[in-house]
């Protein structure tokens, strides 16, 4: 049975922390049908469209250590506000904008939100929220975006059918400003901060002192991470090459995703009574089988049953890479190390697509899959081997 004061401890955070996460979650996905349209629409060529839809990531990978310096100076309440209001405007803003500049320019400023946004929400868990329940708040905070992930896109569509391009995004930057509704609130326990801005170092001086912890852990994050979205672009490929319809590419990615919510509850339970390698390795090792197999798939019942083993992966792995970068952050000064965990991070969703791509030219869409399946193996036996377990206690002693 659950503890009460953990249950109590958990629905304290609903409106901070998983409110904002959800509703921002719902926005993003809405543009995943909606902006590739809508850049189209106004006549960017496929190169210029590919480099706009890209230009967010790169703005999280290089917006990380900056987000982790403005972190210093200001709370995190005030960052994740400020974030929240700087994606809901370059978002509402986007229907009345064509001129490919400044479109690429409002969706780095996006990306730089999106990362600041984050760092500010995973810095203020770890300071207010107990260890003994870090792995569920943070299994949780994965299952709220899985869920409006869920959601987001059915919702852009409709939207759009229903309106135009002006409407839906205008709607996209309401549905992120809803979230500021629980970031302006006081979360329980915030005035516990033990340690004064004053007192803590700053970027450069931490990335000095826990660099090495930093590149250690990331490398093995940015690995999984890689694998994570490259499936994402070899799943339809595979699917359109055996002839299936785009309705039923579609069926198939709502079962994964749907697969996904399925799990992550028990992630968080994983990582806190068991330790983060509990839930780390038969995550990451369904989707590496589930990779494996759809390499194999010649006919659309493997890939809708590897498209499940993936998902029920994912969902698994529901916080484990957030709880990693909270366990190994350095009391003193947390938010520059957890940034650059998130550009790490970023960087393998950039590096995703691109393996993807190089490796399939030269060896087939199931080799490149195959080739992810790799990765993601790699990635087990780095987090394993070298990271190894993070839970409270060794990372108190790592300290």
């Amino acid at each position: 049975m659950a503890d009460p004061s953990e249950v109590a401890a958990l629905r304290r955070i609903i409106r901070p922390v998983y409110l904002p996460t959800f509703m921002n979650g719902i926005a993003i996905s809405m543009l995943v049908p909606v902006l590739p349209l809508y850049l189209r629409d106004a006549g960017l060529s496929l190169s210029a469209t590919a480099t706009v839809l890209s230009a967010a990531g790169l703005g999280s990978i290089f917006g990380g250590l900056p987000a982790g310096l403005i972190l210093v100076r200001l709370s995190e309440k005030q960052v994740q506000s400020l974030a929240l209001a700087t994606m809901a405007i370059t978002v509402a803003t986007l229907g009345w904008i064509t001129a490919t500049l400044a479109l690429l320019t409002f969706r780095l400023a996006f990306g730089l939100a999106l990362v600041a946004f984050r760092l500010a929400l995973q810095s203020r868990v770890r300071r207010v929220v107990a260890t003994r329940i870090r792995g569920r708040t943070m299994a949780y905070l994965g299952g709220s975006s899985r869920m409006a992930f869920a959601i987001g896109p059915v919702l852009g569509g409709l939207i759009l059918d229903l309106t135009n391009f002006e409407t839906t995004f205008a709607v996209c930057g309401g549905i992120t400003l809803l979230g500021l509704i629980g970031s302006i609130g006081q979360m329980e326990g915030e005035e516990l901060d033990p340690t004064t801005k004053a007192l803590r170092p700053g970027v450069i001086k931490s990335m000095r002192l826990h660099g090495r912890r930093l590149l250690r852990a990331g490398f093995g994050c940015s690995l999984v991470v890689t694998a994570r979205e490259g499936r994402y672009v070899v799943l339809p490929l595979i699917a359109d090459d055996l002839g299936l319809s785009p309705s039923a590419v579609g069926a198939l990615i709502t079962v994964g995703t749907s697969a996904e919510l399925i799990l992550f509850p028990v992630s968080g339970h994983l990582m806190d009574r068991y330790g983060r390698l509990f839930a780390i390795v038969p995550a990451f090792s369904l989707m590496s089988i589930g990779l494996a197999l759809l390499a194999a798939a010649h006919t659309s019942f493997m890939v809708g049953v590897a498209s499940i083993i993936i998902g029920l992966g994912n969902g698994l792995s529901s916080g484990t890479l957030r709880t990693i970068s909270n366990d190994l952050a350095p009391v003193d000064s947390p938010a520059p190390f957890l940034a650059g965990m998130l550009a790490l991070q970023d960087a393998g969703r950039v590096l995703g697509p691109l393996v993807v791509g190089v490796t399939a030219d030269a060896i087939g869409l199931s080799g490149s899959t195959a080739v992810l399946a790799i990765i993601l193996v790699l990635g087990i036996a780095h987090l394993v081997f070298v990271v190894g377990e993070t839970s409270s206690l060794r990372a108190d002693v790592a300290r």
